[in-house]
């Protein structure tokens, strides 16, 4: 008998991201092969071969995957197979968010990856937005006109010349030391002369055809820094990513001139310091070693869009007897040539700098300390002397000696996270080679390929042409003649060996709080405070998918008492964590307000016009998307609203048993999650109807003592009722308000140890004002609030 594999079922067609954007090849490349840039929603550039570029651009409005495979194989020139394109699109393009299943609703799962490059500016903030900073450089970019070019470089050299025959630099600098404003307007003039640095990148790259994007502030190594978004220039030739790079010097060229105008003028000597301190930070500007200016000349230059990643395969490769790396093998020879003699200069460089600083390192934060003091001295001082110029400059210096202490500990920060991944792959390879004689034993059992004496191709060719193995594995068909283990000694093979699959479970790095902020800046997995665990704890309870819908009833005989406000919150913490599929049911004939308070659709439909339909949709050819008529989505809270009509009395919407039923059949033939929010006539039809279907009980109070009575009354009378509701009432949940901003908490608590001995669990919501009128959303609350529901969700999920 031969067994036949079981596969999971894959989607049949594919379309791009919303929001991915084609930007074409990168031209002047570096790369023996040619590779394009992709941009997606969130800003993020990607650069991908020309296979996967040719998949994305091909998978349009929902095209079928044996379809694409054969669009791509024709464009390519080479055979896809629909395996081949499985494997492309599950390894590579679906993981980086380029491209979705297209007949999938469900919500992208995690976050995306994005580049962190070495070296990189940390703490961004944005300062200019995009939009602002494309008009900017719209205007700017005729400044870039070869005449103009040629005027500004002619005007800098006359300017210096002038100012070498007359300037007095020494006595414009001690000017400027003895007289505070002229220090803070020396301050102030080069700031701005750093964001019109950054507008001459903006507006060169808008010139070469290219979008800049925003203008910000960070902190990059241990200085502040500004910094323009110019991405999109990869998509420019060399030259126009060349003169993207020169653009900033190019446009302090035209600040130097005009400060050096200005001297010649005014004699005003912190505009001569001005030329001579905005000159030494072009030059600081040119060398490579840093990403600044020079580095990103070189970058393009070589064609290399990041030269610190190519640092480990050139050493690497520069160990004799080592293979190249491929990263060094797929730079074209004037590349290789132009990283490998960066990487052998600069990284020696930046090794002895940081052996340097480790050494002086003490020296630093004591002096660093010891001027902050001083300074803080000369704050109290010119507070209490009413001298506005002092203080500012006071707050500036301690503020620019705080913000390299701060760059230096991120820092070391991260180095101390690379060297504990270091080490830990280092223990990692150790295990392995102790445990080798082990692993060989295993191996042997297994029966080896044939060999031809040459390693796996890992060529594109290899992955759009997926071989077979000369041996099939036990329980896959095999050709005529070949023998294949019965199936009752499968069992035997497999518990005569350990599986290759581990099993460990490991837990994931902290996100939240300073745990959080240490891995996502060091990479270093720090573990999870015990409010986070307890947090992820009760979102996998809400999370989870149950066999078969269930019914959850929030009940309370009286009116006001938040019943309404517990459904819509319920609903929103089950389907924002679990997913969609959760309905909220205003099963109320009275003025129900279910649908005042949350979000309207573009049709006014309610339960009485889904009544009708109920035969139609419970029959087998009826789709779920035909029920979007009857329900009301809410867009940020991803559940559905089925609707009562407030506006007709109470005897022109009563439900019978069967109308009940019927109904409730529907909610859970397409919702895996229905949440009623009932009336308050415990008498009604539909109400008992209500209660013989729930799953879990759940009591909506205030924290006042007439509803947490009335609460406590239907309780008793439900274990009263029979067996079913005994045990709804032993297993129910309640959920206490503090409906009043003055309200005391005692009163709150008193309630809720009232109720202990009569319910499974009580959970507490604070006080909350968006909680109180308009519409109910999750987002408008505030962090103890959202909190709150979802410890509530999380008890009434463990009663499912």
């Amino acid at each position: 008998m031969t067994l036949q594999p079981t596969m999971p079922a894959r989607p049949q067609s594919w379309q791009r991201a919303p929001g991915v954007v084609l930007l074409g090849p990168v031209s002047d490349s570096g790369l023996t092969h040619k590779t394009c840039l992709v941009q997606r929603q969130d800003g993020q550039v990607v650069q991908l071969s020309e296979l996967l570029n040719l998949v994305l651009a091909t998978a349009e409005q929902g095209k079928p995957a044996d379809e694409l495979a054969r669009t791509v194989s024709a464009a390519y020139g080479r055979e896809l197979t629909t395996d081949g394109l499985h494997h492309l699109l599950d390894t590579k393009l679906v993981p980086l968010g380029l491209i979705e299943d297209a007949n999938s609703d469900a919500e992208p799962a995690g976050r995306l990856p994005t580049a962190d490059p070495l070296l990189a500016l940390r703490g961004r903030i944005t300062l200019i937005p995009a939009g602002a900073v494309n008009r900017l450089a719209s205007w700017l970019a005729p400044l870039y006109a070869t005449p103009v070019v040629v005027v500004a470089l002619v005007a800098l050299v006359a300017v210096d010349v002038a100012l070498i025959v007359i300037g007095d630099g020494f006595g414009a600098l001690q000017q400027v030391l003895v007289t505070p404003v002229l220090l803070l307007g020396l301050f102030g003039l080069l700031t701005v002369g750093a964001l019109i640095h950054e507008l001459g990148h903006a507006a060169a790259c808008r010139y070469g055809g290219a979008r800049p994007g925003m203008i910000g502030f960070g902190l990059y190594l241990v200085f502040p820094a500004f910094f323009t978004n110019v991405t999109d220039s990869y998509r420019l030739g060399r030259v126009g990513r060349l003169r993207t790079d020169l653009g900033g010097l190019y446009f302090n060229t035209w600040c130097v001139v005009a400060a050096g105008l200005g001297y010649l003028a005014t004699g005003e000597g912190v505009l001569l310091l001005v030329v001579i301190v905005m000159q030494l930070q072009m030059l600081q500007q040119l060398p490579p070693t840093i990403r600044l200016d020079g580095y990103f000349i070189l970058a393009d230059l070589a064609g290399v869009p990041d030269l610190f990643a190519r640092v480990r395969p050139v050493i690497v490769s520069l160990i004799p007897g080592r293979a190249p790396d491929p990263k060094v093998t797929e730079l074209r020879p004037a590349a290789r040539r132009i990283v490998t003699v960066w990487v052998v200069t600069v990284i020696p460089l930046l090794v002895i700098a940081l052996a340097w600083t480790l050494w002086i390192l003490p020296v630093i934060v004591t002096q660093t300390v010891a001027a902050i003091t001083v300074h803080v001295g000369s704050v109290v001082t010119a507070w209490e002397q009413g001298h506005p110029a002092d203080l500012i400059l006071g707050v500036l210096s301690i503020l620019f000696l705080i913000l390299p202490l701060a760059g230096l500990a991120i820092v070391l920060v991260r180095l101390a996270g690379m060297l504990a991944r270091f080490a830990t792959v280092r223990l990692r390879r150790t295990r392995t080679r102790t445990e080798a004689p082990e692993r060989t034993d295993i191996m042997s059992t297994i029966t080896p390929l044939p060999s031809n004496g040459t390693q796996p191709a890992e060529s594109t060719l290899e992955t759009l042409r997926p071989t077979a193995p000369t041996a099939p594995p036990a329980g896959l068909a095999t050709s005529a003649g070949a023998e294949t283990p019965s199936a009752a000694h499968v069992p035997e093979a497999r518990a005569a060996r350990a599986s290759f699959i581990a099993e460990e479970e490991r837990e994931l790095p902290a996100t939240e709080g300073w745990r959080g902020l240490v891995t996502r800046s060091t990479r270093l997995d720090m573990r999870p405070s015990a409010a986070e665990r307890d947090h992820r704890r009760l979102v996998e309870q809400v999370s989870r998918h149950w066999p078969g819908p269930r019914t959850i009833s929030v009940v309370n005989g009286k009116g006001g008492v938040g019943k309404t406000v517990t459904t819509a919150m319920l609903a929103a913490v089950f389907a924002r964590n679990g997913g969609t599929g959760v309905l909220a049911w205003d099963n109320n004939d009275t003025r129900g307000t279910l649908g005042w308070r949350t979000e309207k659709s573009d049709h006014e439909a309610t339960l009485q016009d889904l009544l009708p339909a109920t035969d139609r949709l419970l029959s087998p050819s009826a789709q779920s998307a035909e029920l979007a008529r009857y329900v009301h989505h809410q867009s940020s809270d991803k559940y559905d609203v089925l609707r009562s009509n407030p506006e007709l009395l109470a005897t022109r919407q009563r439900l019978t048993r069967d109308d009940f039923d019927a109904l409730h059949e529907v909610a859970t033939k397409y919702f895996r999650v229905v949440f009623f929010d009932s009336g308050n006539d415990e008498s009604a039809p539909r109400w008992l109807r209500m209660i013989d279907f729930t799953d879990q009980l759940v009591v909506a109070t205030t924290a006042l003592g007439e509803p947490a009575e009335s609460g406590a009354l239907l309780l008793e009378a439900l274990r009263e009722r029979d067996q079913a509701s005994a045990r709804l009432a032993e297993n129910a949940v309640v959920i206490v308000l503090q409906s009043e901003h003055d309200a005391a908490a005692a009163d709150a608590r008193r309630i809720a140890d009232g109720f202990t001995p009569l319910a499974r669990a009580v959970v507490t919501i604070p006080f909350d004002r968006a909680l109180h009128g308009g519409p109910l959303r999750f987002d408008r609350l505030a962090p103890a609030t959202q909190q709150a529901w979802l410890t509530a969700g999380a008890a009434v999920a463990t009663g499912l």
